[in-house]
């Protein structure tokens, strides 16, 4: 399970990458993470 902490950072780190102009599906791909993972989370937040 993912601490909060590290989720905060993950999601920082692919919008940073996506405001460089990577796409999502992308920058998830390069840290080998789960898109849909990652929208789930940014729903919950």
């Amino acid at each position: 399970m993912t601490s909060l902490a590290e989720r905060s950072q993950i999601i920082t780190l692919v919008q940073e990458a996506m405001n460089s102009g990577a796409l999502q599906d992308r920058a998830c791909t390069v840290i080998n993470f789960n898109a849909r993972t990652l929208q789930r989370w940014q729903v919950d937040q």
